[in-house]
């Protein structure tokens, strides 16, 4: 009988141990009801494929956005994954999975503006880059602020549209 007592017992050290052991789940503390997220895969028209308000609060779920855009419970992080494809916006010859926040949800015209300002704050870590065929590393943007030219900023400059030309 004592020998039973000895093997419970190291059972149950065995057992706290996991239990401390074993990660917290944490989630990202972000609210994303005012954010699209661009993703470095072709939609059905050719163009980069976007998830906008309110859509995007169930990015988890969407199957074409899970292997650019997926939870890390182990740091409490929204990961961002892209490569060299097709997809590419306009002005750019750059793929990208890009997070963007929207003044009002849904509406990609309304903006800050020089006059307005901006600044933007987060942390982040980078893994890894890809080379290209040469081994030069593929050109990395990690967080950038898009400015809004108004028309007659637009016009003055000789832009063909609103989009702010990129520091």
């Amino acid at each position: 009988m004592a020998f039973h007592i000895r093997e419970l017992k190291s059972r149950r050290k065995k057992e706290k141990k996991r239990k401390k052991k074993r990660k917290k789940v944490k989630l990202p503390k972000i609210d994303l009801s005012h954010w699209k997220v661009t993703l470095p895969v072709a939609n059905e028209k050719g163009k980069p494929y976007e998830i906008s308000p309110p859509q995007i609060s169930d990015f988890a779920n969407n199957e074409i956005a899970k292997p650019y855009m997926y939870i890390d419970s182990t740091r409490g992080a929204i990961v961002f994954h892209a490569m060299p494809t097709n997809s590419k916006t306009r002005n750019t010859k750059y793929t990208r999975s890009e997070l963007r926040e929207q003044m009002e949800p849904g509406n990609n015209n309304k903006n800050w503006t020089f006059k307005d300002g901006a600044y933007m704050r987060g942390k982040i870590a980078m893994e890894k880059t890809s080379k290209d065929s040469d081994g030069k590393y593929h050109r990395t943007i990690i967080m950038q602020i898009h400015g809004r030219l108004t028309n007659e900023q637009r016009d003055l400059i000789g832009e063909d549209d609103n989009n702010a030309p990129q520091c």
